[in-house]
């Protein structure tokens, strides 16, 4: 599987679109943060840039960085050629893993930009009267001070990206029944509303259902922080579990019907 995982991680760092995706996180971050009006600092703005539909954009810019991925292999039927030598689930598994790190890595980097534009109209963190309740509440509130504000974005951005890195295997997941490279920028956003709406809306869920609050680090829906982040990871497992079947199904499903070989499925 490790040579799955360099050749794809190659393919990354080496694709335009993941720095034409953090670019578009930082500006989207950046000119949504314009909207709080007087920005009192930028991790103020970041944090109130969690309550707008907009920043729900960002997903798209995670999904383009390496959604395509399957429907690219697939066009160039590459499929076959790369389990010959190796097996289709440690294939399907480096494609899964190198989609969360995408995701997670464009809204880390896209992040980091936003901060960089915006501190030369507002310094980085303020000491306020709510900062006491956002260091209880938040996942990383230990993080709240002037010296670690950066290490704090980051690491609230990695847990907000492992969304968006769901969301980018869910469009690869998708492009295998309709290859349109459109459509792995626009699944994220219509699986967002989707588990917004329907989890919560239609079937009326606890709030522990809720995305926001699975991946929102400023939400302490089990009053502790910790159990909050052990709690996003064991939905992501499950999301990584459904997708790595899912997706494993399909492309065999697809080779088997291209080239009626049957052998390569370890």
């Amino acid at each position: 599987m490790l040579r799955y995982v360099r050749v794809d991680l190659f393919r990354l760092v080496s694709s335009w679109q993941f720095y034409a995706g953090i670019a578009g996180v930082g500006m989207l971050y950046f000119l949504a943060g314009f909207q709080t009006g007087y920005i009192e600092s930028v991790q103020m703005v970041y944090l109130f840039n969690g309550f707008y539909s907009s920043a729900i954009l960002g997903y798209a810019f995670c999904a383009a960085s390496f959604s395509a991925c399957l429907l690219e292999d697939g066009g160039h039927g590459y499929w076959y050629l790369a389990v010959q030598k190796g097996n289709l689930k440690s294939y399907v598994r480096s494609k899964l893993l190198v989609c969360f790190l995408s995701g997670a890595l464009t809204m880390v980097f896209g992040v980091l930009l936003f901060a960089a534009m915006l501190q030369f109209h507002a310094p980085l963190f303020v000491e306020t009267a709510s900062m006491a309740d956002l260091r209880q509440n938040d996942t990383f509130g230990f993080l709240l001070y002037p010296d670690t504000i950066l290490l704090y974005f980051i690491c609230s951005a990695a847990v907000n990206g492992t969304l968006g890195g769901i969301l980018a295997a869910f469009s690869a997941y998708l492009s295998l029944y309709e290859p349109q490279r459109l459509l792995t920028l626009c699944a994220p956003l219509a699986g967002f509303y989707f588990l917004e709406n329907f989890m919560i809306d239609t079937l009326a869920l606890p709030e522990c259902f809720n995305v926001w609050v699975v991946y929102g680090a400023g939400y302490s829906v089990f009053g502790n922080p910790l159990l909050n982040l052990v709690y996003g990871l064991t939905v992501t497992l499950l999301f990584w579990k459904l997708l790595e079947t899912l997706i494993y199904r399909k492309v065999r499903d697809e080779i088997c019907g291209i080239t009626g070989k049957t052998g390569f499925w370890g």
